[in-house]
């Protein structure tokens, strides 16, 4: 990890630095007549899940510095911005309170039209800044199409540092509601606003009635596993759909509370998996061992610790073979780990 200097760069992906962990200032600049949306997802130390993003979106909000979450998006450059410089900005008051924040941007203008988007197009980037004067840029290059960009991840450390990581992970609009915290409000709402200009004046406020109802139920049958696997899960779908539930709702609500309420959903972790090691893999080289364990560490957190070591060295390596990825193996000492898993 490198030391917090006065001004430095992660130019490539997963390089990090320590941060400061109160106030800082982030602002997205771009060139180029699209429009992108900074936003921040997080998961609070409370287990709080929630994002801050513009309230030209259903059910946006550009948060608080005086009130949880204590953070605070300044406005949104717009559809109609045709300059060739842009910018947009938020400032998180107290980093402390959080155990991780993902900083996003969300092409709108091509994913209003369900285009893909190359983010290196539009020569952006992220400044992460504190009040001594430190500063840590981010650049949005990346080549690979997608309509969101996870450009940065912060996590505050159990030692009370906090670490700041070039993420640059460039997701399709599913992708991105599945894989980061608090994302899927944003799904969440249009369903709601598609639904109140489609059917009765009742209908969104019985929809959330049976969703309220069939969240207790989750509860209920978490209390003594809170691990969900695929036959459960089969189970509490049939049980939402019996509520009058659509399916793909209930799907995405069943993901949102399994990660504001800390339970393992494994269809959704046995994707988070899938999604890492398919990003991590070189056809002409394969899976190696770092690559390996780093799903196996993501797959634990992920978890919530309710999945111990070993089934997670077991799952990451039944993905693995399901899907006929290649592995990288060696000829010396160490050389067959994979085998001996």
């Amino acid at each position: 990890m490198n030391k917090l200097q006065r001004k430095q760069s992660l130019r490539a992906r997963g390089e990090n630095t320590a941060i400061a962990v109160e106030k800082l200032r982030v602002i997205l600049q771009w060139q180029a007549p699209v429009d992108l949306d900074l936003m921040a997802f997080y998961r609070a130390k409370d287990g709080r899940v929630g994002g801050v993003f513009s309230d030209n979106y259903p059910g946006g909000n550009l948060g608080s510095l005086n009130t949880f979450p204590h953070i605070r998006l300044a406005g949104d450059d717009g559809l109609a911005a045709t300059s060739e410089e842009h910018s947009e900005e938020l400032v998180i008051e107290r980093l402390d309170e959080m155990s991780e924040v993902y900083i996003c941007t969300l092409n709108y203008t091509d994913a209003s039209e369900e285009k893909d988007s190359t983010f290196s197009d539009y020569d952006g980037k992220v400044i992460v800044s504190d009040d001594n004067g430190h500063t840590v840029e981010v650049n949005l290059n990346s080549d690979q199409p997608g309509q969101v960009a996870v450009i940065a991840y912060i996590e505050h450390t159990q030692h009370g540092t906090a670490i700041l990581k070039n993420e640059s992970l460039i997701l399709s609009i599913e992708e991105f509601f599945q894989r980061v915290p608090g994302a899927s409000l944003i799904s969440s709402n249009n369903e709601a606003v598609q639904d109140n200009t489609t059917e009765t004046d009742n209908t969104p406020k019985t929809t959330q009635q049976a969703l309220d109802r069939w969240t207790e139920i989750i509860r209920l049958q978490t209390l003594d596993n809170p691990i969900i696997d695929k036959q459960a899960e089969k189970s509490l779908l049939g049980e939402a759909i019996g509520l009058g539930v659509d399916f793909d709702e209930a799907r995405q609500h069943l993901i949102q509370v399994c990660t504001t309420e800390h339970y393992a959903l494994m269809s959704y972790l046995e994707q988070q998996v899938l999604n890492k090691l398919l990003g991590a893999t070189e056809p002409q080289h394969g899976i190696n061992h770092a690559t390996f364990m780093e799903t196996v560490v993501l797959l634990q957190k992920e978890s919530y610790g309710h999945i111990d070591r070993k089934s997670c060295l077991k799952l990451v390596k039944a993905t693995i073979l399901s899907n006929k990825l290649p592995v990288k193996e060696g000829f010396f000492k160490g050389g067959n780990w994979f085998t001996e898993i």
